[in-house]
């Protein structure tokens, strides 16, 4: 769409809504096709240990959610079945 000139001002709240990696390519890309981004709200920068940190710790409750959401379904399962 921003190569066609659909639109020419992107309104977004914090630059990691967009994409959490590579903002920076996003970004160029879309100067390139005239559009203009507009962000609401820039938050405060964090150091990059911290965000990192932030992150893994995500990934790793997400991951074990999963895992012993998946095993007390089985778990139940198995109870009906008898």
């Amino acid at each position: 769409m921003a190569g066609r000139g659909e639109y020419k001002k992107l309104i977004i709240e914090y630059p990691d809504r967009l994409a959490r990696f590579g903002y920076s390519y996003i970004e160029r890309h879309l100067k390139y096709c005239g559009v203009e981004i507009i962000v609401i709200a820039e938050k405060e920068p964090e150091d990059a240990h911290t965000e990192l940190i932030r992150d893994l710790l995500a990934i790793v409750t997400s991951f074990s959610a999963r895992l012993y959401g998946a095993r007390g379904g089985k778990k139940v399962r198995q109870g009906f079945g008898n």
